[in-house]
């Protein structure tokens, strides 16, 4: 049995590493806290790296990775505390769609044009998303 993670799979985590630290961190979430906002434009750039589509079927627009992947890359996200809510769209949503059948959706999220977001237990924060519910 092979434990290895595949260069491919590294060399995207490490590209992801490199947008966000250019991007991203406690700075920026304290200035959008304060501010009430999100950055669009580090959304789109997310998505545009494939990001938001990730575990979504190729058929669909997404990239059809593993969900090692999708573990690397939320590694990443919890490094600079990222405000966008990656997580729980690509790596949480959408394999709970796609289990359910319900993956009417899974092309807009792939492109980025839908976000859904999670309330957190612990805090009860909710990232922002398009009013999407998972039940």
């Amino acid at each position: 049995m092979d434990f290895q993670i595949a260069p491919d799979s590294i060399e995207l985590a490490e590209a992801v590493r490199e947008y966000l630290a250019d991007t991203h961190g406690p700075e920026v979430l304290r200035r959008l806290d304060a501010e009430g906002n999100r950055n669009d434009d580090l959304w789109q750039g997310l998505a545009g790296m494939g990001l938001a589509g990730l575990l979504v079927p190729e058929a669909q627009g997404g990239l059809e990775r593993s969900l090692i992947d999708a573990a690397l890359i939320a590694r990443e996200c919890g490094r600079v505390c990222l405000a966008e809510p990656l997580v729980d769209t690509a790596f949480v949503a959408v394999p709970w769609m796609m289990a359910t059948g319900r993956g009417d959706e899974l092309a807009e999220i792939a492109t980025g044009d839908r976000r859904i977001s999670l309330a957190h237990i612990i805090n009860g924060w909710v990232a922002d998303g398009d009013g999407a519910a998972l039940s």
